[in-house]
């Protein structure tokens, strides 16, 4: 027989089998390695696209309600205005000036910040004495500053107000005051 092989050519092939086989392992054990690091990194990728889609909607839905809200506000501006300048043109008229608790201390406030940031002192204590009447502006309960003459002085009341703070006027905040009870 012609395709007889040696003891030692089959010994050769053999060998040279078991290499082939073991390198063709290793080879298979690598390429499973990677298809599991490919399918973790597509499995992360699907998350974070599912996550950056859930994102997406959730700021195209805020977006909408933001625009939304900001319309509604701009309309409320627009009315709010609108009732400014009429009440504004009614004050003008007459000698008396309505001021809620709120807008008398953030006048104030901002009167006693203006003095402090102009001038090198530093203010710690202020003593107020306002001649003043009360009001109701449809519900809201109102100081009223009248100018000179405009009232008898009988109608007005007395409103001491002192205001101290151990680095300045820093706790005296907008709001503080409160209107006084007629």
């Amino acid at each position: 027989m012609a395709s007889e092989i040696t003891l030692e050519e089959a010994k050769r092939r053999i060998r040279e089998l078991i290499e082939e086989n073991r390198t063709l392992g290793e080879t298979l054990h690598e390429t499973q390695a990677q298809v599991a690091s490919v399918e973790k990194a597509a499995k992360t990728a699907l998350q974070a696209r599912d996550k950056a889609e859930k994102q997406a909607e959730q700021a195209l839905k805020s977006a909408e309600e933001q625009q939304k809200l900001a319309a509604e506000l701009r309309a409320a501006n627009r009315q709010l205005t609108a009732q400014a300048k009429r009440l504004t043109k009614q004050v003008e008229k007459t000698k008396l000036h309505p001021l809620t608790p709120e807008e008398a201390s953030g006048l104030l406030q901002q009167t006693l910040q203006t003095f402090q940031e102009g001038t090198s002192f530093e203010v710690r204590e202020v003593n107020l004495t306002l001649k003043l009447a009360t009001a109701g502006l449809g519900d809201q309960p109102v100081l009223v500053l009248p100018e000179p003459g405009a009232m008898e002085a009988a109608a007005l009341h007395e409103l001491k107000i002192s205001l101290r703070g151990p680095g300045g006027l820093a706790e005296a905040k907008p709001g503080s005051l409160k209107p006084p009870v007629p």
